[in-house]
């Protein structure tokens, strides 16, 4: 995944083949990437081949658990913590409403239900969704490994290959925190670090460092830069940095 378009991608869980076949041709006409599951169990296996995916549609019953389930476990793990569900059901009491969001639902979808229902509340989903990362790196197997650990911690992540790439695409996403190979004093550097700061108090930016001494000149660094990373990267270190950056993070 480079710097051009990158399709969201969405899994969908329900065992009725009808079902996710009507939702996946609405996500699709959409200009969303749909990925199936008929099963919880089958949505996890899915969730860790696809660490990329951005947003879960699922039915609430299904003959082997059911989507509380589901919740249940991405409670207890900081990587889907954050990963948004719309829960479907025919179902349209209040109760069963107001339990699905009691359970961590991001939003509740009543079957049968139009296209436009349907893209809304995914819109509405996705605008709240999974923190996102963007990935500035010269180097390609340094970006792709860096945006795979990244994407496996529960982040969204985009990638530019360079500075003027990675500025277009602040311009058109909201981003919580950049990682950069950046030089402070060169222009470009202190250009993209201005351009963050004036754009946005909140999007937090960590360096790429080769070196290990950077960590000690944290407290000496302009606003909006928080730290490093260093190499070789660490896969558990860096998901636990960004986590501990978006906590101290004001809402």
């Amino acid at each position: 995944m480079g710097s051009g378009i990158q399709m969201t991608k969405i899994l969908i869980v329900d065992d009725d083949p009808i079902i996710l076949n009507i939702i996946h041709r609405m996500l699709k006409e959409n200009g969303y990437w749909p990925i199936s599951a008929i099963s919880i169990r089958g949505a996890l296996k899915m969730l860790d081949e696809e660490p990329a995916i951005e947003l879960v549609i699922s039915d609430i019953e299904m003959p082997k658990g059911n989507a509380f389930d589901l919740l249940r476990q991405f409670a207890q793990s900081p990587r889907f913590q954050t990963l948004p569900v719309i829960l479907c059901s025919s179902k349209g009491d209040k109760e069963t409403l107001i339990k699905s969001l009691r359970a961590g639902a991001r939003d509740f979808i009543v079957k049968p239900f139009t296209a436009r229902t349907l893209i809304s509340k995914v819109k509405k989903a996705l605008d709240n969704g999974k923190p996102k990362v963007l990935i500035i790196e010269h180097v390609k197997d340094i970006r792709h490994r860096l945006q795979k650990i990244i994407e496996y911690a529960g982040f969204t992540v985009m990638t530019a290959e360079n500075i003027d790439l990675g500025m277009l695409e602040l311009t058109k996403s909201k981003i919580d925190i950049v990682i950069a190979n950046i030089d402070l004093n060169e222009a470009p550097g202190k250009s993209l670090v201005e351009k963050i700061s004036n754009s946005s108090a909140n999007t937090q930016v960590l360096l790429i460092s080769d070196n290990p001494g950077d960590a000690n000149r944290e407290t000496s660094l302009p606003p909006g830069i928080v730290g490093f990373i260093g190499k070789p990267l660490k896969k558990d270190e860096i998901a636990e940095q960004l986590r501990s950056i978006l906590k101290a993070v004001p809402a």
